[in-house]
């Protein structure tokens, strides 16, 4: 890993974790971030979704804004799509596949050699090369 590469993946049960203030996820985040974090413009998709159709809507995108504000997103390149395409393949044709957003977040982490942090490793068993790091 270089000097300011990021390591770990954050899927997006983690980071509705950290916002929903899970106890102990604070703490495990910040464990995190001295190896370096981030995550995929999916799930900051999913986590403005839920904040969006949430009963709190304007104060729930306030703070999603700020703690995405200081998360680095990473975008879904080429690259990651032919990654994607063998993923879905390959669990498509085993019947258990776990869906098109599970499948790009794990493209993203193979493709930039992440370690996914998640507690959902159900969803990512089974990936080619994909590092998993249970939440």
């Amino acid at each position: 890993m270089k000097r300011g590469e990021k390591m770990y993946l954050l899927d997006t049960d983690v980071i509705v974790d950290f916002l929903r203030e899970k106890p102990g996820s604070k703490a495990k985040i910040q464990k995190l971030m001295k190896k370096g974090i981030m995550t995929t413009s999916f799930s900051f998709y999913e986590i403005l979704l839920g904040a969006v159709l949430s009963n709190r809507a304007k104060k729930n995108m306030e703070v999603v804004a700020s703690v995405f504000s200081s998360l680095d997103i990473q975008s879904f390149s080429p690259m990651d799509a032919v990654t994607a395409s063998q993923i879905a393949a390959k669990h498509k044709k085993q019947g258990n596949w776990p869906g098109i957003v599970d499948t790009f977040i794990a493209a993203v982490a193979v493709t930039n050699d992440k370690t996914i942090v998640t507690n959902n490793e159900k969803h990512f068993v089974g990936v080619d090369g994909l590092k998993i790091k249970p939440w």
